[in-house]
């Protein structure tokens, strides 16, 4: 198993931190996370940027960019 990274994922003005092995599966989690609420998004407008420096927050969730900062505080706050 590979190491988590983090992507920044795009899709119909949605911005989302996205933990995952590669850039193809964060762009598989923000579908399903975008279909779950409601959207019909489509794999090509599903845009995906690797961003380094959010790789400590490993979360399985797709997360927006503010709560990303947050819990990458909490971390750096707690020492972990």
């Amino acid at each position: 198993m590979r190491a988590l990274k983090a992507f920044l994922t795009d899709t119909m003005g949605v911005r989302s931190i996205v933990c995952a092995e590669t850039a193809s599966k964060a762009r598989y989690k923000m579908y399903l996370a975008a279909k779950d609420v409601g959207y019909k998004p489509q794999f090509k407008n599903i845009h995906v940027k690797r961003v380094k420096e959010f790789d400590d927050i490993r979360t399985e969730k797709c997360v927006s960019i503010e709560h990303a900062k947050g819990l990458l505080d909490d971390i750096k706050k707690l020492g972990i």
